[in-house]
This record gives structure tokens, sequence and C-alpha cells, in this order.
């Protein structure tokens, strides 16, 4: 059996994923949630993937690593994934950049922010969900720093990223998702839109971006 972990809310996308590559011929792969497998004393034999491991941060990583452990001792299949080598939103895009592959760059809040590159935004290192504003000066930043704090986000947990504008001739913005599993990588998406935050209720469906 096949078992893919993630953290709620996102069970339905890997779902999603879980449905495609279901065959006829085996047992059907299943979702669990680290909240629930934590929990359990004993865990089910099979074979287990970890996902979503950018919606982790650094206060879960010991439980991920005990919950590898117990994984890997209590199975004769490993998982597939060691989820203490993956790194997080913050620790990718910073590397991302240090090797020359991303042209912007990603500084934690409670850094030193007198060498940003306007304009920037602001987002959670751990988790999604909501449309982020782009920023135009230091006064705006404090301002979008402030009022997270203010509604109980932790300093920590908060992400300044420099934004590069990526429309093309066109004049859209175009996001691509993959799934890399073991050395493949699997297309999943590609979502087209006048939007610089591109989620699917924002993406524009014509037939030239269908084709």
């Amino acid at each position: 059996m096949i078992y893919f972990l993630t953290r709620r809310p996102s069970e339905e996308y890997v779902w999603d994923y879980a449905k495609r590559i279901a065959r006829p011929e085996g047992p059907s792969p299943q979702v669990l949630c680290f909240e629930d497998v934590l929990e359990e004393k004993e865990l089910s034999q099979g074979l287990y993937v970890f996902t979503g491991l950018n919606r982790f941060g650094p206060a879960l990583g010991e439980a991920l690593v005990a919950l590898q452990e117990d994984l890997s001792e209590g199975s004769p299949l490993k998982p597939l994934n060691d989820p203490t080598k993956a790194l997080g939103r913050f620790e990718l895009l910073r590397a991302l950049h240090e090797h020359g592959l991303n042209d912007f760059r990603v500084f934690g809040a409670w850094e030193d922010l007198s060498d940003l590159r306007f304009p920037v935004f602001v987002r959670d290192r751990s988790q999604d969900g909501g449309i982020p504003t782009l920023l135009h000066s230091f006064r705006e930043v404090e301002a979008e720093v402030g009022w997270a704090l203010f509604r109980g986000a932790d300093l920590s947990e908060l992400l300044i990223v420099e934004f590069q504008d990526t429309r093309g001739e066109d004049g859209s913005y175009r996001k691509y998702s993959a799934y890399i599993v073991g050395g493949d990588v699997i297309p999943v998406s590609l979502e087209i839109g006048r939007d610089w935050v591109l989620r699917y209720p924002r993406a524009e469906f014509t037939e030239e971006g269908l084709e």
C-alpha cells in the first residue's frame, strides 16, 4: 500500500493526485494527515510519501524526524523521501538565489532589510492562502509586518520576498506546477492569467491558453 502523508487542509489536493495514479489491478493509494498519524501508536505497513513539507515550520521539525525514524525502523519499505533533508520555503528560495537560479531574494522579517529591492511582498513561511500586496517602501513593509503581528503571526514565520515580474510578451503570467517523484518530473498544471498571484479562480481559460 502507498500512503501519502500531508497536513490539513491540503489532503484534498493530494487525493486528486492519488486518484490519478490509481490502477485497477492494485490497491488504491491512501492519503493520511500528519495530525492523525502522529497520534497513532502503530503504523500500517507500506510505502510512505511525505508531501506538503513547505507547510511545516521549524517547530514541527522534531515531530517529522521522529516520524521518519519510526517509519524507517518499523516497515520493510522505507519512506520514499526523507523530510529531514527537504528545504522549507525560506531555505529553498535563499538557496535558489545563492546558486544563481533566482534573480530575486528572500529575507526573514527578523533580518536586516536595508538592502531590499522594491517592490516586495510579505508572505507566511509555512502557510498558503491570501493575496499579498505589493509594497514599494520600507514604511509599507513595516506597516504590513506590524499588521501581521497584530493578527497573531510570529515574526519568525514572516518572509519578505522581492517581486520579479515574469509577464510574457502577451501580458500574461504563467504558473507551472509539477511533482518530482523519485527521478521523474510529472507535469500537473499550467495556469495563465493577468494577475501576478495566479490561483485557480484568477486563471483565464481561453482556447489559445488550452492549446
